[in-house]
């Protein structure tokens, strides 16, 4: 309407409205169509109300736009407040969690449903990722071939991926205007799980991450390898020869690196495999740490499950406290604003409480067994690694190297690499961390 008035400037002498509130139920924008009009010299009408271009006329208009604005408010502040009782009683007013589908009885009523196609793998994703064995990417692609897609018929993108993993709808806690609630659907996990899920969601970094979604799995060592020269991560892709052929390389993506050389992906990766050799502890040393372990496990077993009973203790003390808080603010002992700070507290202690509590309980399994499979792993790395498919490559790589590997195109230098292998560089006149452990001097002195 605006856009045909002004097409037709001089052509149109008023614009007429069954009521002020049909035009606009908001004084600013009432106040900016007058003047919009003024401009075009069309006058305002109402079929119902008395307004005109005289001083009360004028004022009178002004008030049945106000009048507009106000049941427009009180409108949408009641449907606020329906909301907000809608999800205190532990329902939710608008579209669910992927995994679960809104459904309506036969009588009318509303509820929340798990998908029948979808919820478990959903389930799947949360538990799986939260063992600490797969990376996002990986875990993506291993439910799309277990044949989770979208309500479209499509894969689920990372982005999705990303939204159940930290989404705690699943653990029936609903999240409205900032605050939380707790829910009446059905629970796919514990809070505990999408906790885990959060903690190791922050150790990812965005440059991993990203890093090991684009690389293609023909290079394995894309962006987890650094450039001696300059510092930089190293790049792979394929050259294309005169003839048409295709050959793989890595190379230095700085453009003013001073050895922005290409390396073929064979050579390097049988030089990495050579490093990975090189940093193999012998097995007379493997063997003097495997009794170190297990000494340490079976000093250390009765002091970290008597610490979970401490922690199971302070978390029942913070539930007690849960509890009371609930009691006051439903007596009205306490005010809005106190009660939520202090119930998000004590929420948050909780969850840290239980996630301490979950990572601390040590139950008995034969260590010696355990200990014994791990380092008969660690005595044939560079054949594993050989054998290894790229997501297992990937967390290979973040396991031995708390910092990036670093090649200078002759040979492979690392800062750092995890404690068990400076066994290695303890057994070449090396710096070693294992003096720190109890009751070890001995044993390997031995």
């Amino acid at each position: 309407m605006l856009k045909f008035c002004a097409d037709r400037k001089n052509r149109i002498n008023c614009i007429i409205v069954y009521k002020i509130d049909r035009l606009t139920r908001n004084a600013e924008d009432y106040y900016q169509i007058k003047s919009f009009f003024k401009n075009l010299d069309v006058q305002i009408l109402s079929a119902t109300e008395a307004i005109s271009e005289t001083s009360s006329g004028k004022f009178l208009a002004n008030i049945m736009a106000s009048v507009a604005q106000l049941d427009n408010d009180m409108r949408s502040e009641r449907v606020k407040a329906g909301m907000v009782n809608t999800v205190e009683s532990g329902r939710f007013p608008h579209k669910v969690a992927f995994g679960y589908l809104n459904f309506t009885h036969p009588d009318g009523k509303k509820d929340i449903i798990l998908d029948p196609e979808r919820s478990e793998l959903v389930k799947y994703i949360l538990i799986e990722f939260s063992k600490g064995m797969y990376m996002a990417e990986e875990l993506r692609k291993k439910v799309t071939k277990l044949g989770l897609k979208t309500k479209s018929g499509k894969p689920i993108t990372a982005q999705l991926l990303h939204k159940i993993l930290t989404n705690k709808f699943y653990c029936c806690v609903l999240k409205y205007h900032g605050q939380e609630y707790p829910g009446t659907h059905p629970r796919l996990i514990d809070e505990s799980v999408y906790y885990k899920n959060q903690q190791l969601l922050r150790k990812t970094s965005a440059g991993d991450s990203n890093s090991s979604t684009r690389s293609g799995e023909d290079f394995p060592l894309r962006h987890l390898i650094v450039c001696g020269f300059c510092g930089r991560p190293l790049t792979a892709g394929y050259s294309i020869g005169k003839m048409g052929g295709r050959y793989p390389y890595y190379r230095c993506y700085n453009k003013n690196c001073g050895t922005n050389k290409a390396i073929a992906k064979d050579k390097l990766e049988q030089a990495f495999s050579g490093f990975l050799k090189d940093i193999t502890p012998k097995k007379k040393l493997l063997d003097a740490f495997k009794a170190v372990i297990i000494d340490v496990w079976q000093g250390r077993y009765g002091d970290i499950n008597r610490h979970y009973e401490i922690l199971s203790k302070k978390l029942s003390g913070l539930q007690q406290q849960k509890t009371k808080m609930l009691e006051l603010i439903k007596k009205q002992l306490i005010a809005d604003e106190d009660f939520k700070v202090e119930f998000e507290k004590i929420k948050v202690e909780m969850a840290g409480k239980q996630l301490e509590l979950d990572q601390s309980r040590l139950e008995e399994f034969d260590i010696d067994r355990a200990v014994t499979y791990v380092f008969d792993f660690i005595a044939n790395l560079p054949e594993f690694w050989s054998r290894a498919n790229y997501w297992q490559k990937l967390k290979l790589v973040s396991l031995i190297f708390p910092e990036k590997p670093v090649y200078h195109h002759l040979r492979f230098t690392t800062p750092r690499t995890s404690h068990i292998f400076n066994v290695k560089a303890a057994s070449d006149g090396g710096n070693s961390t294992l003096v720190a452990l109890r009751r070890i001097g001995l044993r390997l002195t031995a």
